[in-house]
């Protein structure tokens, strides 16, 4: 028989009432639905207060009753999948420390708008919305609830133009890494020389860009380190411009250190998304945070980054190659910062907490930059001066630096032409005509012949004499003659270096080994080389548009009409009880119920309900944290202990209440240690149980 997931949800949701300890249990019942009679029918029970909440009445107050915490704590809840306590405060700090969100998931499972579950596969606890309440809470559950309000923000006036990261700047770079490979310390800082001379050529200083853009360029095996410098690797450049302008963009934002290719292309996915679904609004950097983090979490199981969360797949590729000492939080800060210096994200002032606003770039979402090789935005002189504006793909300017300098960066950036750039360029295994062509199909206008004379007389130099790099074949000078006239091998002959010693021109060794059988030279055995690195694989598209931007699709709730609703529900419940006859020690019990919304009707307001207990102690009350603590290990609850050396509270089972002479000490089990901490009582500032743990203890350890 298939049940539908509405009917199993609340099948699991009723589960998670019969497990609990008999205690809370049936303190819970007494609350919702009075005195409890034997004989008693547990299953009856559960469907008495399933019953409670399906009444028009309580469920409408059960939701006028949730505060804008609630909003928050309930939407991360809807958001994160395989929720739980620690995942919250992950989520929520620091917003919430995790003694607040053990406290008031605690208190929202008393109000039965949360419960706790057992995973059916991995057996984890998690923590889940009630499914009778899910109609109702699901307009008001999303990112908007936890996102920075900023529908009335104005965006300030910027002093200056926002910065850029354009295809002009990349390549101005490049070309002055050609010539200058030793522009950085060991600690990846421009040295002072080079920041002057990159000062003038870029009109002003970009060093802070300049040094991540190098960073995230090795991190990606564009630039590599060697005895010489940082050497560009072509071939991999030339795959990087191939991709879309946002494609590159996100690649080097996310490429903050040297991470594994699933995890680099994860992040780069994950901050495109974050982007796409921010692209109208003003959001803080904490905002931006708590949405990689949803969408982490979210893609975390899907196909996309393979199988199992996402934290997961995380420690399997830093076992390959990640800097493990970056924290998932530290990564995205790292991630955000690189969008800041590239222009991706722009500050459009502070909200009233003094938070920057950013506001994603039009140039990320509508990119301007052309990536055809149709625009021919260069002009050429007479003195070798090249004039280029904007426009031009990347591909194209990559072509155009391997022999030509970066002079000036600007609106119209400068290049020139000169011998020693040329060089650079038949080394790199450009010729005359190539260097032409290049020049030709980037301008409108044809190219000076004084300057086509001049790079074929350059070539005719270079090829003199030279050094060269490339496949050797070595065979018998007898045998020399008929190689030499083989058809399918006789276009990859460059030169006859000597008698049987022929220089070849194949782009791979795969090439290579080819043609030679194809060849038929079967005495040729194979390629007698040192083992190459080999470069790493082609950049994967990340997809543009947001995958994941329905995070945002649910409209966030007047939190004004929630509170006025709130306060109104409250205060006749409160009018109810005052008019009620019973002690003061009753109407003060039931009024704290009411403070803590777990009253939503009147009907609740029963004397016979109330149990008192004392569920605080501090100072110098020893007796009333001694009996707190005996209270919580004698229910399985959670404590909260304040140390005065500590400034966080500490969160867990206790396990033991150990009496010795002249003391106490507590035997506390967290889930930050394996072994309990031991704990002297006299030492603890305050000891506070939390109400209607005793169903998550277990949580935080087992002794």
């Amino acid at each position: 028989m298939n049940i539908s997931p509405k009917v199993q949800k609340i099948i699991d949701w009723r589960e998670s009432f019969s497990i609990l300890p008999d205690d809370y249990f049936f303190e819970i019942v007494r609350m919702y639905l009075g005195e409890v009679k034997t004989p008693y029918n547990k299953q009856k029970l559960i469907e008495e207060l399933g019953a409670f909440i399906r009444k028009d009445e309580n469920r409408r107050n059960i939701i006028a009753l949730l505060d804008s915490s609630d909003i928050k704590l309930l939407s991360a809840v809807w958001l994160l999948p395989s929720c739980d306590e620690k995942k919250l405060e992950s989520f929520l700090e620091p917003q919430f420390s995790l003694a607040e969100v053990y406290e008031r998931v605690a208190n929202l499972s008393e109000r039965l708008v949360l419960y706790r579950a057992a995973d059916k596969k991995s057996g984890k606890v998690q923590i889940k919305i009630n499914p009778l309440l899910e109609d109702e809470l699901s307009s008001m559950l999303g990112m908007n609830a936890l996102v920075s309000s900023s529908e009335n923000f104005t965006p300030s006036e910027l002093e200056s133009v926002s910065f850029s990261l354009s295809n002009e700047f990349f390549a101005v770079l490049v070309s002055y890494l050609v010539t200058n490979k030793k522009l950085c310390r060991a600690d990846g800082a421009l040295k002072k020389h080079s920041a002057e001379e990159l000062k003038n050529i870029f009109g002003s200083d970009r060093t802070a860009v300049i040094e991540t853009l190098v960073r995230s360029m090795t991190n990606l095996s564009l630039l590599a380190d060697s005895d010489s410098g940082l050497e560009i690797k072509w071939n991999v450049l030339s795959q990087f411009a191939g991709l879309s302008f946002q494609n590159r963009i996100a690649y080097l934002c996310a490429a903050v250190t040297r991470f594994s290719r699933r995890t680099l292309i994860m992040y780069a996915q994950l901050l495109t998304d974050a982007l796409y679904s921010v692209q109208k609004k003003y959001v803080t950097r904490a905002d931006l945070k708590k949405i990689i983090f949803v969408l982490k979490e979210k893609t975390g199981g899907h196909e996309l980054f393979g199988a199992g969360r996402v934290s997961e797949l995380l420690r399997r590729a830093q076992s390959l190659q990640d800097d493990t000492s970056l924290s998932d939080s530290g990564i995205s800060d790292l991630v955000i910062d690189n969008a800041v210096k590239f222009g991706v994200l722009e500050v459009a002032g502070k909200n009233e907490q003094g938070e920057d606003l950013f506001k994603v770039s039009e140039q990320f979402i509508n990119p301007q930059q052309s990536e055809g090789e149709s625009v021919q935005p260069l002009s050429v002189d007479a003195a070798f001066s090249v004039s280029v504006m904007p426009g031009a793909s990347l591909t194209q300017l990559l072509e155009l630096v391997k022999f030509a300098d970066a002079v000036q960066f600007d609106t119209v950036s400068a290049f020139t032409v000169s011998r020693s750039s040329v060089m650079h360029g038949f080394g790199l295994g450009m010729n005359a005509e190539k260097i032409i062509s290049v020049l030709q199909k980037m301008s409108p206008y044809p190219v000076p012949q004084n300057l086509c004379v001049s790079v074929e007389e350059w070539y005719s130099s270079f090829n003199s004499a030279g050094l060269y790099k490339g496949y050797i074949l070595r065979i018998p000078p007898e045998s020399e003659k008929a190689v030499l006239k083989n058809p399918n091998f006789a276009p990859f002959v460059r030169e006859t270096i000597a008698p049987g010693i022929i220089l070849l021109d194949f782009d791979c060794d795969e090439t290579a080994c080819r043609i030679i059988q194809k060849a038929g030279l079967d005495f040729v055995s194979g390629i007698k080389s040192e083992p190459q690195k080999q470069d790493p694989a082609g950049f994967s598209e990340i997809y543009c548009g947001g995958s994941y931007t329905d995070i945002f699709s649910a409209q966030k709730a007047s939190q004004t009409s929630s509170a006025n609703s709130a306060a109104l529900v409250i205060e006749q419940l409160k009018e109810v009880l005052s008019s009620m006859k019973m002690s003061a020690e009753q109407k003060e019990c039931l009024l704290e119920r009411i403070e803590r919304r777990v009253i939503v009707n009147p009907v609740q307001l029963r004397a016979e309900s109330v149990r008192f207990e004392v569920l605080e102690a501090g100072g110098m009350d020893y007796t009333g944290k001694i009996h707190v603590i005996e209270s919580a290990v004698q229910g399985g609850s959670l404590l909260e202990i304040e140390l005065e050396d500590s400034p966080v509270p500490l969160i867990g089972r206790p396990v033991h209440l150990n009496k010795i002479s002249g003391g106490a000490e507590l035997y506390l089990a967290t889930t930050a240690s394996d072994e309990p901490l031991v704990i002297s009582v006299s030492a603890a500032v305050r000891v506070k149980k939390i109400r209607g743990s005793a169903f998550i203890a277990k949580e935080c350890g087992r002794s």
